[in-house]
């Protein structure tokens, strides 16, 4: 029996194209939580990046899973927070300041600093989560993750070797490093695990790449529409587009 959802954010829970939840999701949120459903998000986002979906949405969540897998919260505070090696974080940092790259740091307090200012990130936040995080220099804080914004495959094959304890996403223009072996799959095992249930008792939805793992492993996982051919082969049903 599924007593818990996993929702994936962009493409999926959340409207890119009009920057919001839909009214018609938010009604489907409330009557699943009324059915008794333990409802999660299971996103690549940042603690910072899910602030903006708003109180209607994240009081009917049970808890998040943040940073593609690597970052638990409960309702009642972390789970599991995620911390990168010092000594190799600090590594990369400073290659990045010495190339003068632009950067996003994400400490183990949930918040995320860019290096500097920069109206085109700034523009490019604002378009997609609605926000944009502050500029702040980094000191050694503890990180959950390191985000860089390059094209540059010289600046990746750098940092693969600075950050050899880090898994490496790379998306096009931003690149991110998060805890090694960290999945969306293994994210959702973990809080699934946290409330004593197991993936049999799962369902997730999804619609991107990094999706289609998530949507194997549990128990019966449902591709958007909207989404990438991967993630609707390892579905088990394909559903409406969002729109």
């Amino acid at each position: 029996m599924i007593k818990a959802i996993f929702f994936d954010v962009d493409g999926t829970l959340y409207c890119n194209d009009q920057n919001r939840v839909l009214p018609s999701t938010m009604t489907a949120l409330r009557k699943l939580k009324e059915k008794g459903y333990l409802l999660f998000l299971n996103t690549n986002r940042t603690y910072d990046e899910v602030l903006p979906l708003g109180s209607d949405v994240l009081d009917l969540l049970d808890g998040l899973v943040l940073l593609g897998g690597s970052w638990l919260k409960g309702k009642a505070g972390d789970i599991e927070v995620p911390v990168l090696d010092a000594q190799e974080s600090q590594k990369a940092i400073d290659f990045l300041e010495e190339n003068h790259l632009l950067y996003r740091w994400v400490h183990s307090g949930g918040h995320g600093y860019l290096n500097c200012q920069s109206d085109h990130l700034v523009e490019m936040f604002e378009n997609a989560y609605t926000m944009h995080p502050d500029v702040k220099a980094y000191e050694g804080e503890p990180l959950a993750a390191i985000l860089w914004y390059t094209l540059d495959d010289e600046v990746r094959a750098e940092m693969r070797q600075i950050l050899t304890s880090a898994e490496h996403i790379a998306m096009g223009y931003p690149n991110e490093v998060i805890l090694k072996g960290s999945s969306k799959s293994l994210g959702m095992k973990k809080m699934a695990e946290s409330f004593g249930l197991t993936l049999e008792e799962c369902a997730a939805f999804g619609d991107g790449l990094n999706d289609a793992d998530m949507l194997q492993k549990a128990k019966v996982g449902v591709a958007m529409g909207n989404g990438k051919d991967n993630c609707k082969a390892a579905a088990d049903y394909v559903t409406d587009t969002q729109v």
